[in-house]
């Protein structure tokens, strides 16, 4: 996977059939450049904390304690 992330090009277009929030976070976490990949900056936090994984009403942190207990699911990936 290492090596995808440096060697195979993803085009954003390729993904136009997944939500906004999802494109985004693959984009994010295929950077080439270490240093502007999402989570260089604030670990796994910055991950946790990105739009994808948040649910109108909740915090991070309920969001995250909702999902760890169980009490809802994390997002699907539906993909056609």
């Amino acid at each position: 996977m290492f090596d995808d992330i440096l060697h195979v090009e993803i085009n954003p277009s390729d993904l136009k059939q997944l939500s906004p929030e999802l494109s985004d976070l693959i984009l994010r976490l295929l950077e080439k450049d270490p240093d502007h990949r999402i989570g260089t900056l604030n670990g796994f936090d910055e991950i946790m904390n990105h739009p994808f994984f948040s649910i109108e009403g909740l915090t991070v942190e309920e969001y995250w304690q909702a999902v760890e207990r169980k009490y809802i699911r994390p997002p699907e990936i539906l993909v056609p």
